[in-house]
């Protein structure tokens, strides 16, 4: 199984933006998805546990993490890990 690339850090602002975001009525099934997986992510799942609790593929895992990253309104504390 392959390692985690990037360990999430949200801050308190950005975890209250992005638990805004899913609560939202209506919002793109993409955006939503991303923001889940960052903030399962910044919970300490690992990507086999966020891909179960969400019902999606490790790509997608991994892609939401690394297109979330240039989102305006959520800056991340990214360490890459060695």
């Amino acid at each position: 199984m392959p390692r985690k690339k990037y360990l999430i850090n949200l801050s308190s602002e950005e975890r209250h933006a992005l638990l805004g975001l899913t609560r939202k009525g209506k919002i793109k099934a993409r955006k939503f998805k991303r923001a889940m997986i960052l903030l399962k992510a910044d919970e300490g799942l690992t990507d086999a546990q966020i891909m179960a609790a969400i019902n999606v593929s490790r790509p997608t895992v991994e892609l939401g993490v690394v297109e979330s990253i240039s989102h305006e309104t959520v800056r991340l504390t990214l360490k890459k890990m060695t």
